[in-house]
């Protein structure tokens, strides 16, 4: 069955001496038989035990294992060999602690893919007299029962060798007899090698003996029988000096005379005893065995029963541990250095948690945690605007600028459930509060309400209708001459007081008492009040003046009444179309006018086109023009100062005092030199008699203007230059339109034509609209407001501008910044854990090492020994995921918490889920088997004897 040919194995000891612990040794050994082998220490007797069972390598020579030879052996054939053909028992028994008896010997069959039965275990345990023992843990058994446990599972699997390296040295002589006499009757149908160094055993029980010193065979013998004399039945004599008489037997004549015979031939006192200690002691020493007696004589190959074998007999099993074998074992590792454990645990589920976080923030999206805070906020209504994306040089940024008839009608056609609704941003009419309440010092003051209105929206009765607002007070308006003032402009009047177009005052108590008042000018009356909704309680305090304003908060509310209908004029809709289209020029644009002469330009900020009505708010330089042709332009009054010559005025003397100012009592010299000394201020209050100068002094101005030339530019954005590409316009005129913030927002007319070819299609600020009310609609709503499309060498989307959306714009970027940081601290940490994940699980091996080196050698695979350890790595995993998740939830509801209190923002930024999961839990496990791959690829690589001996 199992051939040895010149198998020669060396090792080198600590010393540097080489050993040859094999020495070209071969032999074999036939299917059944107990073979002891036996030498002195270091002779080479349980390295010879351990080559042929696989548990060590030989370094030349072959094994051939039922005509199969170890040459053709790949990966774990040995394993594999051993779990098939090979039952070990071990002088130290070698039985796992973890496991109780029974779990031990049903170990055995479950490698070989077999089902622990306990009727099969029950048996081999009444076999080895261990019955009733198959729950007991191996530390409450004698050393005895656990060399008996071990020889129960040597055997439970059936194996067809069974081999024991001093299987009796650490028992007494009762209990090693006792285990020999099983171990002899299981070599009647199996193959049975000892290694011992009783040679009395051994002659006792050897069918073969094989003596080894230095590594070579130095004896071979095999016991061979010597057939006693039989003198009938009864009587027969034994080697020829032993006269054996059987028990009960009763002699005849004839037999008495056989005797004499036999005493007559041997001049040596005969004892007859029946004694059963003297009678066995003599069997023993003579070699008796029933009626013969057995000798050993030197074994000779031609007298072994080799067998021929066939391909099929040689079937290996490749062992497979049962999962939750491989995972007690590797969970008892836990236990060792659990400080270390601890802190590797707690270190490596930091890192995880970074990672978790770094995601959770990479995936920020803007439309979730808008659908969010629109939602909590309950707000209804959409503020729409194009908002365009420039790009230049690698950077980009995006600006907000006014929207078309054609993009409007677009949008409606896209979300017809909207009801958009274009808003004119015009700023040559709105209420100017500073003008028309009575308390203003205080109004200065607050941050609450607005010191003009944003623009006007105008209805007609059936799109009010249908819209989501109400008439609180009075009626829409009907007519030019009436407007319609919001709930909370008409507050402003309620809390500050109001003064009418004639200078009286009036204290409002309630916002219906606005209803028939002038505002601005007797040409247009309050029909009445609009419900535009009530506005969050959080922003009273605002109201208050206060040394630590919440910019958050008032950044907020700003953009609440910027982009809604709060802080809108509500008029006829044909007003409002008549009074729209007036249009910024400035940078963002692709054309724009420029006031162009030596050492002085200025941006335009306003066109408008010229109309009929705007004749009575121009000053024409020629008294007998009432009307424009094209290149023709009205400028403010406030350009005019910029063309002035006010450095002959400066410092020069004059008779001027304040109250012949304000009486029109001085000349014209006197009131530039006022002007020149006083940095071009005006005072609002004497506009009038700025304009009365400007009328009669109209050739003087213009002389100052000089050669003041107005063109046509054209302003590429991306390359940032100007470009002039067509003629110039002739000042005409100055407009008297003049407001408290005319420096900014006074307009330049021009006609029809020339507005035209500036401002080209009608545009508004922005529309506004109603939002959808489901969540689902309304995210597709918000993916929509996020979707660019190309437009020239930039890009383009109409995007909601509610303050709340706006907002999750600016922190995008640095939110997108916050990961990466996040990402590269915890792959710091993460590599520090791995370092302390590796450093554990090695000395987690160190501990397991000789319980690894007993799966191997009862069969378990190196793939076995990986399993054992990624279970131990994967409960690790597990765990670490477990406390990173709990940290990451944490750390995100934190986060949250801290940005909704801070910024005042009622939503979530951060949503961690199931991707974060999966993420966590897959780093967290590719960091385990990372950490865990080389010391366990070392370890498994390891020859098992060498994993037992702890080498």
């Amino acid at each position: 069955m199992l051939e040895l040919k010149n198998v020669n194995k060396k090792y080198t000891t600590k010393g540097g001496v080489v050993v040859n612990a094999l020495d070209d040794v071969s032999m074999y050994f036939e299917d059944k038989g107990m073979v002891f082998v036996l030498g002195k220490s270091g002779s080479g007797k349980s390295t010879l035990l351990n080559v042929i069972g696989g548990l060590d390598r030989y370094d030349s020579g072959e094994i051939i294992i039922k005509d199969r030879s170890s040459t053709t052996f790949k990966g774990s054939d040995f394993d594999s060999y051993r779990n098939t053909f090979i039952g070990f028992i071990f002088q130290e028994y070698n039985i796992l602690e973890e496991f109780s008896v029974k779990k031990n010997i049903g170990l055995a069959l479950e490698l070989q893919g077999k089902n622990a039965d306990d009727v099969i275990i029950n048996k081999i345990l009444e076999a080895v007299d261990m019955q009733g023992l198959g729950d007991r843990k191996p530390n409450t058994l004698s050393g005895g029962q656990k060399q008996r446990v071990a020889i129960a599972r040597a055997l439970v699997k059936n194996p067809e060798i069974i081999m024991a390296d001093e299987p009796t040295g650490a028992l007494d002589s009762n209990t090693g007899k006792q285990v020999f006499d099983t171990l002899k009757k299981l070599s009647k149908e199996k193959l049975v090698v000892i290694v011992s160094h009783d040679r009395d055993f051994a002659e006792k029980y050897a069918d073969r003996i094989i003596e080894l010193a230095d590594g070579k065979v130095i004896s071979d013998v095999k016991k061979t029988a010597e057939i006693g004399k039989k003198i009938n039945e009864d009587v027969s004599v034994i080697s020829d000096s032993i006269l054996a008489i059987k028990k009960g037997a009763k002699l005849e004549v004839k037999d008495l005379d056989a005797i004499n015979k036999f005493l007559e031939t041997h001049n040596e006192d005969v004892f007859i005893t029946a004694n059963k200690k003297i009678n066995n002691d003599i069997k023993t020493v003579a070699n008796i065995e029933g009626g013969d007696n057995f000798s050993f004589k030197n074994t000779k190959d031609n007298e072994f029963n080799k067998k021929v074998y066939k391909k099929d007999d040689f079937k290996l099993i490749r062992s497979k541990l049962p999962f939750k074998h491989s995972f007690k074992i590797g969970a008892s590792s836990l236990k060792v250095k659990p400080v270390r454990l601890i802190f590797t645990i707690l270190l490596a589920s930091i890192a995880f948690a970074f990672f978790g976080l770094s995601d959770t923030i990479g995936q920020f999206s803007r439309v979730n945690t808008a659908v969010d805070v629109l939602q909590n906020e309950s707000v209804t209504t959409a503020a729409i605007t194009k908002i365009t994306n420039h790009n230049y040089d690698g950077y980009s940024y995006e600006e907000t600028g006014s929207i078309t008839v054609s993009e409007v009608n677009a949008l409606k056609l896209k979300f017809p459930d909207s009801n958009f609704k274009e808003i004119s941003t015009n700023a040559n009419f709105s209420i100017q509060f500073s003008n028309c309440i009575v308390d203003q010092n205080s109004f200065n003051m607050q941050n609450y309400y607005s010191y003009s209105t944003r623009g006007m929206v105008g209805f007609t009765n059936s799109e009010f209708e249908n819209s989501d607002l109400k008439m609180l007070y009075g009626t829409y308006p009907s007519s030019a001459n009436e407007i319609a003032l919001s709930r909370f402009v008409a507050s402003t009047f309620v809390d500050y007081g109001y003064i009418d177009p004639s200078g009286n005052e009036y204290e409002i108590s309630n916002i219906s008492e606005m209803v028939g008042k002038n505002i601005g000018d007797n040409e247009h009356i309050i029909s009445g009040i609009v419900d535009t909704g009530i506005i969050s309680s959080i922003y009273d305090s605002l109201k208050v003046e206060s040394i630590e304003r919440d910019y958050n908060l008032a950044g907020q509310f700003e953009g609440l009444k910027q982009y809604s209908y709060h802080n809108l004029l509500f008029v006829n809709s044909d007003f409002v179309i008549s009074n729209a289209p007036d249009s910024l020029i400035n940078y963002s644009e692709v054309n724009g006018l420029r006031i162009n002469e030596t050492n002085f330009e200025r941006n335009v900020n306003y066109i408008k086109e010229y109309n009929q009505s705007d004749a009575g708010n121009i000053i024409f330089i020629d008294e007998n023009k009432t009307s424009l042709t094209n290149n023709e332009v009205i400028i403010p009054l406030y350009i005019v100062m910029s063309y002035i010559d006010f450095t002959e005025f400066a410092g020069m003397e004059s008779s001027f005092n304040y109250d012949s100012l304000e009486h029109g009592n001085i000349s014209f010299d006197e009131y530039m030199y006022y002007i020149a000394n006083n940095s071009y201020q005006l005072d609002l209050n004497q506009l009038g008699l700025f304009y009365t100068f400007v009328e009669n002094n109209k050739t003087i101005i213009m002389s100052n203007i000089n050669e003041t030339i107005i063109k046509y530019y054209y302003y590429d954005f991306n390359n940032r230059y100007a470009q002039e590409i067509s003629g110039e316009f002739n000042v005409v005129g100055f407009s008297k339109n003049l407001y408290s913030n005319c420096y900014s927002y006074c307009d330049f007319i021009v006609t029809q034509n020339n507005y035209d070819s500036f401002v080209g299609e009608t545009s508004y600020g922005f529309v506004l609209g109603s939002l959808p009310s489901s969540k689902g609609e309304l995210l597709d709503f918000i993916k929509e407001s996020y979707k660019f499309t190309p437009e020239g060498n930039n890009t383009i989307r109409f995007g909601l501008i509610n303050t709340q959306v706006t907002m999750l714009d600016e922190f995008y970027s640095m939110i997108k910044i916050m990961a990466k940081v996040f990402f590269y601290i915890g792959l710091g940490f993460a590599v520090f854990s791995a370092l302390l994940m590796l450093n554990f699980i090695s000395t987690s091996i160190a501990y397991k090492k000789r319980e690894i080196g007993i799966l191997r050698a009862i069969g378990a695979r190196s793939n076995d020994v990986f399993g054992i350890f990624f279970n131990e790595s994967f409960l690790i995993a597990s765990i670490n995921t477990f406390i990173a998740i709990i940290f990451s939830i944490v750390a995100c509801y934190f986060l949250n918490d801290m940005m909704k209190t801070e910024l005042n923002y009622n939503a979530n930024f951060l949503f961690f889920g199931i991707r974060q999961i999966v993420l966590i839990f897959g780093i967290s496990v590719f960091t385990a088997f990372i950490a865990s791959l080389l010391p366990v690829k070392k370890i498994a690589a390891k020859k098992p004897i060498d994993a037992i001996k702890g080498r």
